[in-house]
């Protein structure tokens, strides 16, 4: 069997054209800001779990970079990813009662871990507590764009006439779009991107020159990928700040 591609929902998809002798996304962290623990957790975790059962995320604070990895739990179970990720970290132990159906934990602070419901709500998991941290809510941007657009009109982190800052035309052209509330801030997602649109992104948040270079130079062997980005941000009095964005891939 050839290679499978799927986006940060763990949704497989159809490569653009054909991905043979071409690259996959993990070969984009070869260029991505460098994070030990990752790159000693990412065998371990294709061995424990299988390939592309962990969705990584980069992302970008002003000039600092972090690491999220995510676990779908549709074909692993949380005994089998903490199994997985114990030799490495130290990591609380998982309820057994709750029914999420992802996890994900921060390469940068193994205190606890991020629990995902369906219905679109997310907690975090501490060693001695539980706290809502955001809801979130998935749509078409071409038939939903409308109600996106009123959605955005009744959070507070998100007043501003001009919504295009937050739903950027050249990102609203995508398979399925996010929007998150947060607790001080909202989020955009933009899932099943193209090559083009990415490389717009990564030029946009300012992401690091060699990162594009590698992107720009291998844009032939990666376009056959689609690819999943966001940001969170504030807005208020005509004026939209980026608190920290981010792309994903698998491993």
């Amino acid at each position: 069997m050839g290679e499978r591609f799927y986006d940060y929902c763990h949704k497989e998809y159809d490569p653009k054209n054909s991905p043979v002798g071409k690259l996959i996304s993990e070969d984009i962290l070869k260029s991505c800001p460098e994070n030990k623990l990752l790159m000693e957790l990412s065998p371990l975790l294709k061995r424990h779990l299988g390939k592309n059962s962990t969705i990584w995320g980069l992302k970008k604070k002003e000039d600092t970079y972090f690491w999220e990895l995510y676990f779908y739990l549709h074909d692993i179970t949380p005994k089998e990813v903490f199994n997985a990720l114990s030799p490495m970290m130290n990591l609380p132990s998982l309820r057994k009662d709750l029914p999420y159906f992802m996890i994900s934990i921060d390469l940068d602070d193994t205190e606890g871990y991020h629990m995902y419901f369906n219905g679109g709500a997310s907690y975090f998991l501490g060693k001695d507590s539980i706290e809502l941290e955001n809801y979130y809510r998935f749509y078409r941007p071409k038939e939903d764009l409308k109600t996106m657009l009123n959605e955005l009109g009744r959070s507070a982190h998100s007043q501003i006439k001009d919504k295009t800052r937050i739903l950027r035309p050249e990102l609203i052209r995508c398979h399925r779009s996010c929007l998150a509330y947060k607790r001080t801030c909202d989020g955009v997602y933009f899932s099943r991107i193209d090559i083009d649109q990415f490389m717009h992104f990564l030029d946009e948040f300012e992401y690091p020159e060699h990162l594009k270079r590698f992107i720009r130079l291998n844009r032939h062997l990666l376009d056959h990928q689609l690819f999943d980005v966001g940001f969170d941000y504030t807005a208020k009095k005509g004026e939209i700040s980026i608190i920290k964005s981010g792309f994903y891939g698998t491993i």
